[in-house]
């Protein structure tokens, strides 16, 4: 099918995100193969921000964009992918559809912004800022209804003045690399590229073709935005962007050019404009450091292994690994069973010169001819002497290029094995990556096992056991995976209850009571949402109203403390009674569907009870003061959805706080 008819078909009704990777990454060169857009954040500190983010994404937006389910990454850890993920669906798109297209390198902040999208032509979101900032970006010139009518990429404050790109505040409208494109534009875009509109295929010799091919660039953000800029003009345009590279290129840009600048692009203007920036390695190391105190998983790690402070260490089993302080050290899969090992320093920087202090470990550049016995050429060619282009990193079998590697942790001359190796430099490091070896995760999958209850979640154990049991074969395994399941939910409700300690006298003499009432409720919005396990990752907003029956509160909890050293509850509606002797009773209340699940529950909750079954449930009682006898009332059947549950839980609690001798806040109990 031709590509106009493929777009119409899939942009019409639809709205698609495209996320790229967001550039070569020179300054975080770890994460330059596989792309920074899959940076993990980890599961503290940033990464609970993420959450947060990712939760209030889910509550409070309407999701417009199509996002399939999907995990936060490996072992369910948010990556900067489900943080930008989360951040853009927040916007609503035109039910009419388009494509969204945004950088991978960064999550700007969209929350209590209000962002309109142009009814025709293109938008592009902008956020406000001073030209000290501005020089580190693109910026738009707009007019007084926001159309953008030129384009400046990292201009001074002399360029801003003089092209009229600063307001009256001194902001200017810098780009955030967030453009949308309806339908509408997105075929003006291919027909400017040379899509044939009677077959709406590529003609040979189209850019559309020489873009697929690989043999010609278009960039969205220089090219793309300038084309449809009001003032641009098109000899203007063919020169910045192809004089002197070919005549045929020339056609080309004026061709897409004619095309595409009739697209109104119009800037929607952000409030602030915060995002998440993930810059350099420190940057990277810095938001993934936490209060958490250091883990070591000894079977994962060879006995000689080594790892210093501010240092990125990629596990391989069975091997040496030694990671001075300040050093990155990983290997990337190039073809079937090599590997390029690569180290360099958390703060050097690809991009600076050896003339102009370039370091690789911390050490100058200049001094790679002298260690490795090559020349600039030989290690450089004809790029600029950067570490980028240093052709220094040995491939070969894991092993061998890791032994070949030693000597740029010090002063010693590279050995003649590194010498008779195949080198590859980061910049072609990054083209020559196998992305189905960094897919799969080169290193040993069963590394990972020992510690994969260390890194999952309660709730992502939960999902875990819930998909054994869908596909599991027998009824028995079927019910130990569910079990297992709700009982990994039980844990990730218990890690936020505060369990207070237990309590070694009553704060209520014997044959006194403790007497506490409280209303039904109805739920007019958001029913369920505050219900485990939704609640545990999204929040829960209900809104509720207290209800009354017949002038009187429905709901009643009595607690009386007697002479005898033991635990009754009775259920007036229900005509049923309960009598404990022993810690180990109370302690079993984990199936709802017993009739004192609840009032057990509430004991041990209180610490009135103690929590070790061994404990001698009448000695404790004796000491505490007396027995406790518990009377339970309710008007209003269970399963009515007036919450009667969890209020006469809260009730409970409630009244038996007061015999604990605690003074506990309604709003908190």
């Amino acid at each position: 099918r031709g590509m106009l008819k493929t777009a119409r078909a899939h942009t019409h009704g639809h709205r698609i995100l495209i996320l790229h990777s967001g550039g070569d990454s020179r300054r975080l060169p770890s994460w330059s193969a596989p792309g920074k857009i899959w940076v993990p954040l980890g599961r503290t500190g940033r990464a609970k921000a993420v959450r947060r983010k990712l939760s209030a994404s889910a509550v409070r937006g309407t999701a417009p964009i199509d996002t399939p389910a999907h995990g936060l990454g490996p072992f369910n850890v948010p990556t900067l992918f489900d943080l930008i993920l989360a951040e853009l669906s927040r916007l609503t798109l035109p039910t009419s559809g388009g494509v969204l297209v945004a950088s991978g390198d960064a999550a700007l902040r969209l929350a209590d912004e209000h962002i309109t999208f142009a009814t025709g032509g293109a938008t592009v979101l902008a956020f406000p800022g001073g030209p000290d900032r501005a020089a580190r970006h693109g910026v738009f010139v707009l007019d007084k209804r926001n159309r953008v009518m030129s384009t400046l990429q990292k201009p001074s404050r002399v360029q801003l003045q003089s092209a009229g790109a600063l307001s009256a505040s001194g902001h200017a409208a810098i780009d955030s690399g967030i453009f949308f494109f309806p339908t509408a534009a997105c075929h003006a875009l291919l027909r400017g590229a040379g899509a044939d509109p009677r077959t709406g295929r590529a003609p040979a010799g189209s850019l559309l073709a020489e873009l697929a091919r690989g043999s010609a660039s278009l960039d969205l953000y220089q090219e793309i935005a300038h084309a449809m800029s009001s003032s641009a003009e098109r000899a203007t345009f063919v020169t910045r962007f192809a004089a002197g590279v070919s005549i045929a290129r020339e056609c080309m840009l004026g061709k897409f050019f004619t095309a595409t600048h009739h697209v109104a692009l119009h800037a929607t203007l952000l409030k602030k404009g915060s995002f998440l920036h993930l810059g350099t390695t420190r940057e990277l190391i810095e938001r993934l450091s936490s209060t958490m105190p250091e883990r070591m998983f000894p079977d994962l790690l060879n006995k000689r292994t080594h790892t210093g402070p501010d240092s990125v260490l990629a596990l391989e089993t069975g091997k040496d690994a030694h990671a001075p302080r300040g050093i990155a050290r990983y290997a990337v899969p190039v073809g079937s069973t090599q590997h390029c090992w690569v180290l360099h320093g958390i703060d050097d920087d690809c991009k600076t010169s050896a003339s102009d202090g370039g370091t690789v470990c911390g050490k100058p550049l200049r001094t790679l001819e002298l260690q490795t016995g090559s020349s600039a050429r030989a290690i450089w060619g004809s790029a600029p002497h950067t570490l980028w282009n240093a052709r220094i990193y040995p491939v070969g079998k894991p092993d061998d290029a890791w032994r070949a590697m030693q000597w740029i942790l010090g002063d010693a001359r590279a050995p003649a094995a590194w010498r008779r190796m195949r080198k590859l430099s980061l910049a072609e490091l990054m083209l020559l990556a196998n992305p189905d070896a960094l897919a799969r995760g080169h290193i040993h999958a069963q590394a990972y096992a020992p510690w994969r209850p260390t890194a999952m979640t309660p709730l992502d154990r939960a999902r875990e056991h819930a998909a054994r049991a869908a596909i599991a074969q027998s009824n028995t395994a079927r019910t130990a995976a569910r079990t297992a399941a709700m009982s990994a939910v039980g844990v990730a409700v218990a890690r936020d209850a505060l369990m207070p300690r237990e309590v070694r006298a009553f704060a209520v003499r014997q044959d006194q009571a403790v007497w506490a009432s409280a209303p039904v409720r109805i739920d007019l919005a958001g029913g369920w949402s505050d219900t485990p396990p939704l609640c545990i990752e999204h929040g829960g907003s209900v809104v509720n109203a207290a209800v009354t029956l017949g002038g009187t509160l429905p709901l009643q909890v009595m607690v009386r403390v007697t002479d005898t050293p033991e635990i009754t509850v009775h259920s007036v509606d229900s005509g049923r009674t309960g009598r404990y002797r022993s810690t180990s009773e109370l302690l079993d209340h984990h199936d709802p569907a017993v009739w004192d699940a609840l009032p057990r529950a509430a004991l041990v909750l209180s610490g009135l009870v103690p929590r070790d079954p061994k404990v001698n449930l009448r000695t404790h009682l004796e000491r505490a003061g007396g027995g406790l006898a518990i009377t339970l009332f309710s008007a209003v059947p269970r399963g009515s959805g007036l919450g009667t549950s969890s209020i006469l839980g809260a009730t409970m609690l409630a009244t038996l706080d007061r015999v604990a001798g605690r003074a506990t806040d309604p709003a908190h109990v």
